[in-house]
């Protein structure tokens, strides 16, 4: 399908953008961050951003995606939710796609006044961390639900009716995105799996096995299953030029160097957690530093393999959410290392380059 890509109204997407970065900048390298619980600013840009996210080729697949709703009633690519939003809203593509990322923008900034972070690290580490793959897919709704409904079960001295809302909350998510049926399970399990020095160091000696394991295993079952011809042409709205290309494969993994330079950091921080010595609220941040772990490890799993790496994509992005917690609480926390403020140059770099090879790669 020939999508009508904007590079103009991609200036509006930087724009905000660099707003968003340049009014929270001082949370990416300064140690002491004055205290601040004003997130008004970090929930309108994340929003804007979301909505008008015009850098990203899945935004304009969305649209015809929603015309296809609107004027057809076609509703076989979406769950019944985003179906039925499209027939009781106002026809607005953008005032659809503000239901849904901006609803889950909310849960996201609700999430982070729950457990009293600092709002300019919050607005700091958002665009560098999660905005880029928070725009791409509805699933960030069915995600954010999820953080939030955890953050209330897990958070200590919650009152029944609280934890109530936590546990409806986690089932509604299971109904937002297909994926959401393998996302929770884990997400819950990861909470049990007993993570410590030993056990990572074990995970990461384990790894070239484990990966080649899944290579086999993963292509003998759809391979049964007659999929594995489906999944090597399985786009969902993600096939793009810039994934496609060997710029692209340069760039995804240029993100992934500082997130794992980001992941070194903040395991030596939460591996050295005494239970005895912090406090419960504190604690907390370990069990969602667990939940990350075990995501970004099993989307590592199935990265570049060749019938499944679009599962690595799915399962990356989800650990993103809680990484955010993890990695806002642990600046909060400590003054900025050197790991720290390669990671950070790095991502902002990665940050602008991939929007500006957006207008690039659509006017050339």
């Amino acid at each position: 399908m020939d999508y009508k890509y904007d590079p103009q109204y991609a200036l509006l997407t930087i724009f905000l953008t660099v707003m968003m970065v340049a009014l929270f900048f001082r949370g990416y390298f300064t140690n002491k961050v004055k205290p601040s619980n004003n997130f008004i600013l970090v929930f309108l840009l994340t929003s804007l951003i979301s909505v008008f996210a015009f850098t990203e080729y899945d935004l304009y697949h969305y649209h015809t995606m929603y015309d296809l709703m609107v004027r057809h009633k076609e509703a076989e690519h979406v769950e019944e939710y985003y179906f039925w939003l499209s027939q009781i809203l106002p026809v607005n593509y953008y005032l659809w796609r503000f239901a849904i990322w901006g609803c889950a923008s909310l849960l996201i900034v609700l999430t982070l006044r729950i457990m009293k972070l600092n709002a300019t690290i919050s607005g700091a580490i958002i665009p560098i961390l999660l905005i880029s793959r928070f725009v791409v897919s509805r699933v960030s709704l069915g995600l954010s639900v999820l953080l939030f409904s955890l953050v209330l079960l897990l958070l200590p001295n919650k009152k029944k009716h609280v934890r109530l809302i936590g546990i409806l909350g986690v089932i509604s998510s299971l109904f937002l995105h297909e994926s959401m049926i393998v996302f929770v399970p884990i997400a819950i399990i990861s909470i049990f799996v007993p993570i410590n020095k030993k056990t990572v160091i074990l995970s990461l000696f384990a790894f070239p096995f484990l990966y080649v394991s899944v290579m086999t295993l993963s292509e003998r079952v759809l391979d049964a299953y007659g999929l594995v011809e489906q999944n090597r042409i399985f786009s969902y709205l993600e096939a793009d030029a810039l994934k496609a290309s060997f710029v692209g494969q340069i760039y995804d993994m240029s993100k992934k160097i500082p997130l794992l330079l980001m992941l070194y950091s903040i395991s030596k921080y939460y591996l050295n957690f005494n239970k005895e010595n912090r406090l419960k609220e504190e604690m907390t941040y370990f069990y969602f530093y667990k939940i990350s772990y075990v995501f970004i490890y099993v989307s590592f799993l199935f990265y570049m393999q060749d019938v499944s790496d679009w599962i690595s994509r799915r399962v990356y992005d989800a650990g993103l959410f809680p990484l955010l917690l993890c990695l806002i609480f642990y600046m909060w926390k400590n003054k900025r290392t050197v790991f720290d403020k390669v990671y950070i140059t790095i991502w902002l770099f990665m940050l602008f380059f991939g929007e500006f090879y957006f207008i690039h790669d659509v006017t050339r």
